[in-house]
């Protein structure tokens, strides 16, 4: 764990971007599981996703709920400062195509409640660019596959005809020799 600290300026409603998960009794931290874009959050750039919220203004959130977190980040006017623990190092704003489908389908099963208490919302789940991308490698995919079965067939065919026309040559050859 690595722990920082970034202070920001609260946007529009009094928010600064950031959706949070875990938090107790549930969980023993509680988390950041998404920086929206055009928020005081995204334009800093300091939180990531996963990131642990270790303090708000000083004020400790170890205990606190989701909500408690959420209601105190809310109370708080102007700037706001928010330590954090930066569990993995920084990878790209996008999530692994793989990692993200794995999720979903994980969700789809899940009842509100549970993806609610993992703090796994279907909103950061489902990207559409990034689903409708994978989707269509899926499909060319499926297209190459298709392809190199037929081809493995038409070599297949082709061997069968070269075997043909050498025992054709072999009788032919026979023929002439008697």
């Amino acid at each position: 764990k690595m722990a920082y600290s970034v202070t920001l300026d609260k946007g529009k409603n009094n928010m600064i971007g950031i959706s949070i998960g875990g938090g107790a009794p549930y969980s023993p931290i509680v988390y950041i599981v998404q920086v929206f874009h055009r928020t005081p959050a995204y334009e800093d750039g300091s939180l990531c996703p996963g990131d642990e919220l270790v303090a708000v203004n000083n004020t400790s959130l170890k205990g606190y709920s989701r909500k408690q977190t959420a209601d105190l980040i809310q109370s708080e006017k102007g700037s706001i400062t928010i330590s954090y623990n930066r569990i993995h190092p920084p990878k790209e704003k996008n999530y692994d195509i793989s990692m993200k489908k794995l999720k979903h389908k994980m969700v789809e099963k899940m009842k509100d409640s549970t993806a609610d208490t993992l703090g796994i919302t279907r909103a950061v789940l489902v990207n559409d660019k990034l689903l409708k991308k994978l989707e269509h490698l899926e499909s060319t995919s499926t297209v190459y596959k298709g392809i190199a079965q037929y081809s493995r067939n038409v070599l297949a065919q082709i061997r069968e005809l070269a075997r043909a026309h050498r025992g054709i040559q072999m009788w032919i050859i026979i023929c002439f020799l008697d």
